[in-house]
């Protein structure tokens, strides 16, 4: 590390998420390490900073500190940890009492002055703000939302949380020196719930991706071909509509086969209804006509990275129908191991595309119309497509990396 910017930066993971999400933690706090004195990550236990360690380099300017002691000895797998299930708990935020998310919220900023004066941090990035307020400390406070999904799909939460998130927003607005999101919609969204001008600066930093090795762009050369989808049984995300897509394609006595990957994605595929009134609709849909989809659709679980891979290395497109997204990694995720896309044509995609000029490896579709989705899997089933080239998505995706992402955090801390 050659003349690191004098900043000392706290990162403050007060909420457990998403494996997605902290994806995004570690390619930042990555390259944070090369450009600042030094990081402080914050963690609820010390449990969590154990696994964040496996997946950071060993560097001296990298130190963990955490918001509460060590878990009971005598937990056991029968009582799993709060920071598992995230989503289930952020869901139900809303029912904690609002005084007592005051008092712990006073706890909370207690323990981050603390840590704030031992490390003698002069920043603070928090990677996950929505469903929590921004933190009341003597530093700068930077606070990144990835998406605001409960504006349009609130099957996605508890019944209240929509209310209590745009109360989250507004005190980011109000009360942070900066708000980041990932794409001009993103932007648009969250303006939209400021009563009047924001106190905190809003910009736009995207998410970035890196190129998987030249060794994993190996191609499936037998079989039908297969459209992968990775995404969680989520309303937003558009099950139905695959579905839908699925069993035209079908009828028409097409080879093909669909491959859905995800968090609780099997569910879509069992008999037992599903709390989520959307995803419901999917698996009732697919419940009809299993006769027919059963055929050309199949749920799997990705354990591992490794896993996701080897499903990406088997696809012969990466299909993407959902209806809204805060950034849309799986778009960059499919090229980035040699797969073109067929998406729905919604404002994070069309950015994305922009930004890396991919307009020649990514088809679009109307997400809200079945019959659009048909005709653009169709239409690729009838292409003779060579995998892409190693070099030509490494010089693609090159035009905007996780280093940019890291320098643009740096010019608003300055």
């Amino acid at each position: 590390m050659t003349n690191p910017a004098p900043i000392r930066l706290l990162v403050a993971d007060e909420l457990p998420y998403s494996h997605g999400v902290e994806n995004v933690s570690v390619a930042l706090v990555m390259e944070f390490l090369e450009l600042v004195e030094g990081v402080t990550w914050v963690t609820k236990r010390p449990s969590r900073a154990r696994e964040l360690k496996k997946r950071l380099p060993n560097a001296k300017n990298l130190n963990f500190a955490s918001l509460f002691p060590a878990e009971p000895a005598n937990q056991t797998n029968d009582k799993p940890s709060p920071s598992l299930n995230w989503k289930r708990m952020v869901k139900r935020l809303p029912f904690i009492g609002r005084e007592a998310r005051k008092a712990y919220r006073k706890k909370i900023d207690a323990r981050l002055k603390q840590i704030i004066q031992e490390n003698r941090c002069t920043h603070c990035f928090v990677n996950y703000a929505l469903s929590q307020t921004a933190p009341k400390v003597e530093i700068p406070v930077v606070g990144l939302i990835h998406d605001l999904n409960f504006l349009h799909y609130p099957d996605n939460f508890a019944p209240n949380a929509p209310c209590e998130l745009r109360l989250a927003i507004a005190n980011w607005l109000q009360n942070a020196d900066a708000v980041t999101v990932l794409s001009e919609a993103g932007k648009d969204e969250l303006l939209s719930l400021a009563d009047g001008p924001p106190n905190a600066h809003v910009e736009i930093i995207p998410n970035a991706i890196k190129t998987m090795k030249k060794e994993h762009s190996r191609r499936r050369e037998k079989g039908p071909p297969i459209f992968l989808y990775p995404a969680t049984a989520l309303a937003h995300k558009n099950h139905l509509g695959l579905l839908q897509a699925a069993r035209e394609l079908a009828l028409k006595d097409n080879d093909f086969q669909i491959i859905m990957t995800g968090s609780k994605i099997e569910e879509i595929g069992k008999k037992e209804p599903l709390a989520n009134a959307t995803v419901e609709k999917a698996r009732c849909y697919y419940a009809e006509h299993e006769q027919i989809l059963s055929k050309v659709v199949s749920f799997r679980a990705a354990r591992d990275s490794n896993e996701l891979s080897q499903l990406y290395r088997e696809a012969h497109r990466v299909i993407l129908p959902t209806q809204y997204e805060g950034f849309g990694l799986p778009l960059l995720e499919a090229l980035s191991h040699g797969i073109r896309v067929t998406c729905s044509r919604i404002p994070q995609f069309l950015e994305q595309v922009t930004r890396y000029e991919l307009a020649a490896w990514v088809d679009f579709f109307d997400a809200e119309n079945a019959k659009s989705i048909t005709n653009a899997m169709e239409r690729s089933l009838l292409q003779k497509e060579e995998p892409l080239r190693f070099e030509e998505v490494e010089e693609k995706l090159a035009r905007w990396q996780w280093k940019d992402s890291a320098l643009a955090y740096l010019n608003l801390f300055a």
